[in-house]
């Protein structure tokens, strides 16, 4: 298959889009995740695909060490607030999470281990992963 048949393809039938969330310092505010899911629309299609926002766990900690998945209850509290943010914004027209299944990790599994969560509920060949912080910054064919 050319690269110029890619364009003519359903890509919704053939990919998913997979936002992986963690805590973060920014939560309990969705503005990062709801511009990653705004940038899709750089790229012809991708809009139409179906979306999963799958949010990775955490572990309580006394200290915040975000790149270990740890949290304060400060953290713990802000990003359970956050998910309920993202579970509204699922529901929401207009959104650029509209029609996303929100899936949530109870405990901590890690970027890597998150994804593979992620890829095991996909039922298209293809998986676009994008993280909650990392948008799309120009325009691309697929």
């Amino acid at each position: 298959m050319k690269a110029a048949d890619l364009t003519s393809l359903d890509l919704k039938s053939r990919l998913t889009i997979l936002f992986i969330t963690s805590p973060s310092v920014g939560h309990p505010s969705t503005r990062l995740l709801e511009e990653v899911a705004c940038s899709m629309s750089l790229v012809p299609g991708l809009n139409s695909c179906p979306k999963i926002v799958l949010a990775d766990g955490y572990r309580l900690s006394e200290k915040y060490i975000w790149k270990q998945g740890k949290v304060t209850h400060e953290y713990a509290e802000r990003y359970e607030s956050y998910l309920a943010r993202v579970h509204t914004l699922t529901n929401l027209k207009g959104s650029a999470l509209f029609g996303s299944r929100l899936v949530v990790l109870r405990q901590r599994h890690g970027f890597a281990h998150a994804v593979r969560r992620g890829v095991s509920l996909v039922q298209t060949p293809f998986v676009l992963v994008a993280q909650h912080d990392r948008s799309v910054m120009r325009p691309f064919n697929l």
